[in-house]
């Protein structure tokens, strides 16, 4: 067989780099070509006279979509090649088989050399060829570049060996491939069993079992932290930690709906500003930070929209999206379609959205329920039912049930040594901070103190659980907040 040395894209042949007993030819003069063609006739199921068409479709999943009538075709056959020459995919190669070759397919048939060989060989070659197409409009195989390929032509024995041992490495590959692609659905799942554990107290148990407790501090909890329960909410619950109770997603946080009012809603002179405006397309399918927005409102807009700080909690109540959550990364704009929630504090907002998010699918099928247009609104959020890790009993005694600690950590890699910033609804009549930035050393704050953390500690550590504990970003990565302490207060 004679060696050609040959010139592609201007770069040397290869045959000085190849093994002893190798040889550099070029494809032209080891196959022969066939251009597959429209077929006179096409009739949509097997027929007398008429053969599977073979199109990508066919050649790639083995569905057939018609059959071509096999005397105006031309036909193909187990030991062709098949090459794709028109079109987006040019240059990717299938295996041949019986039926009518498609008019985008051009069949190649060794004459020399394994045909798994030269087939196994035109796959790495894919990239070279489907950059390097012609044509303006649908891309078509450059001739020129094709049949002047180059190839590594090893003997007949050693190209046996190498197919034998590509068909086991690639067997392996494609069983991983196969694993790899049930991940995501095994993620999915992970996600939601470890919100229904955060939500249900079973992700801190052992942590609430570590805890170390004066047995009064104890039994003055059991009587005075526990959440402002519904009234359905002692009935048909689920059963929930000793400490934990049930509570009405109104009563935890304040939910309050966004706002656009122009009609039509996409009148172009609200629009094209400096606010972002967020709509329910916006928000993660999964949940999570709403971290980008889409458009943007300019002063005018910004009158007729309604403004949510960064760190509120935003659900869809509308549309197929109904139930998609997420907390807010910037300050945003929201239109009418969705519903924000602010508990006081980030750790408050992160827990209700993990709550949510596991509970979306149980909020889209009541939104079903109702007939017509699925929608959801504050009547049926505000008395939803949320499980609570305990928080102050009489609001009055805490000074109202927003004011409490807000921890923050220091590290993302665990609890350290937190810092403590004393937050109150009510300055006027709230203790003033002390010189060192802690709250009042008396026994009415430490008190208040003690109720009021349990509940801030106990969400931050579900919250955070997948990242301090395990390490694992199960749900979204959750940065921790800047201490205003870093920045010279």
């Amino acid at each position: 067989m004679k060696s050609v040395t040959s010139v592609v894209n201007n770069e040397p042949s290869m045959t000085d780099a190849l093994p002893q007993g190798w040889t550099s030819i070029c494809l032209a003069e080891l196959v022969s070509a066939r251009k597959g063609k429209k077929p006179g006739a096409t009739k949509p199921g097997p027929s007398r006279g008429f053969v599977p068409y073979l199109d990508i479709r066919a050649i790639e999943r083995d569905e057939i979509s018609s059959y071509a009538e096999a005397a105006s075709s031309r036909l193909g056959s187990i030991d062709d090649i098949f090459v794709v020459w028109d079109g987006a995919r040019s240059g990717w190669v299938g295996l041949g088989r019986e039926g009518a070759i498609g008019s985008t397919i051009m069949a190649l048939m060794p004459v020399a050399g394994n045909r798994s060989y030269i087939y196994r060989w035109l796959q790495s070659q894919f990239e070279q060829i489907n950059t390097n197409t012609r044509g303006t409009g649908i891309p078509h195989v450059d001739p020129d570049v094709f049949w002047n390929l180059e190839v590594p032509f090893a003997p007949l024995a050693e190209q046996r060996r190498i197919v034998a041992k590509l068909e086991t490495v690639l067997g392996k590959v494609d069983a991983c491939q196969q694993r790899l692609a049930k991940i995501p659905v095994l993620l999915k799942r992970f996600r939601q069993a470890v919100l229904a554990a955060a939500c249900s107290g079973e992700l801190t148990e052992d942590w609430r079992g570590e805890r170390t407790t004066d047995s009064t501090e104890d039994t003055d909890n059991e009587a005075s932290v526990q959440s402002v329960v519904s009234e359905w909410a002692s009935e048909g619950m689920p059963e929930l930690p000793k400490t934990w109770s049930w509570g009405a997603l109104g009563e935890y946080g304040r939910c309050f709906r966004g706002r656009f009012t122009p009609r039509p809603s996409n009148d172009p002179r609200y629009f094209g500003g400096k606010h972002p405006f967020i709509q329910i397309g916006d928000l993660p399918r999964e949940g999570g930070l709403v971290t980008c927005h889409t458009q943007t409102l300019n002063d005018e807009g910004l009158v007729v929209s309604r403004n949510f700080p960064k760190g509120t909690v935003v659900i869809a109540i509308v549309g197929a999206t109904i139930g998609n959550t997420g907390v807010l990364a910037y300050d945003m704009c929201v239109t009418d379609s969705i519903v924000g929630i602010d508990t006081g504090t980030p750790e408050g907002n992160r827990y209700v959205e993990f709550c949510l998010r596991h509970k979306k699918h149980e909020i889209r099928q009541a939104s079903y329920a109702s007939g017509g247009q699925p929608n959801i609104n504050l009547e049926f959020l505000n008395p939803y039912p949320l499980p609570l890790p305990p928080s102050p009993n009489n609001r009055k005694s805490c000074g109202g049930w927003r004011r409490c600690l807000l921890w923050r950590t220091e590290s993302r890699r665990g609890f350290r040594r937190p810092r403590r910033r004393w937050i109150s609804s009510r300055p006027r009549s709230s203790p003033k901070p002390s010189a060192d930035n802690s709250c009042p050393k008396t026994r009415t704050t430490s008190r208040r103190r003690d109720y009021c953390s349990a509940l801030e500690l106990e969400c931050m550590h579900a919250c955070w659980y997948v990242q301090c504990r395990g390490r694992l970003q199960v749900a979204f990565e959750v940065r921790p907040p800047r201490d205003e302490g870093q920045n010279g207060g």
